[in-house]
């Protein structure tokens, strides 16, 4: 799915209570995973890093669902400030900032290898659901 940031507004507004849900489900598995990547070391040679299975579900339900958007995130200088420190509490930022956030992070994977693995080692991927959940979530508490 394609989304521009322009429309991102109102495909939010789209998005399901399930899909959502579904999202949000995957919280308490992270929170519950020890490591996030596989090194295989054979015959003396390191191979590249793999996934585990949660890592690879979320990357593919945020494209599913519309959450990785295309804007210039390269050259976002907000998103650069946010992501370059201590991981912060991110429900400050809007639902908008905090898809561009998760962009950012997915898109630059293809370039930098590892990188989607070291936010959610840090922290951070955790971090954006949980302040997503505090704008989706619509269950009783």
């Amino acid at each position: 799915m394609n989304i521009h940031l322009e429309d991102l507004s109102d495909h939010l507004a789209e998005i399901t209570q399930d899909q959502w849900n579904t999202l949000f489900a995957m919280i308490p598995e992270i929170e519950n995973t020890t490591y996030f990547e596989e090194i295989t070391f054979k015959d003396g040679i390191i191979y590249p890093a793999t996934w585990p299975e949660i890592v690879n579900r979320f990357h593919k339900y945020v494209y599913e669902i519309g959450l990785v958007v295309d804007f210039d995130w390269p050259h976002w200088d907000e998103g650069k400030r946010i992501l370059s420190g201590e991981v912060e509490d991110l429900s400050k930022h809007s639902a908008i900032t905090l898809c561009k956030l998760l962009t950012a992070i997915v898109r630059s994977d293809r370039f930098v290898e590892g990188t989607l693995i070291a936010y959610f080692e840090n922290g951070t991927i955790l971090s954006i659901l949980r302040a997503l959940k505090k704008h989706y979530d619509c269950a009783p508490q």
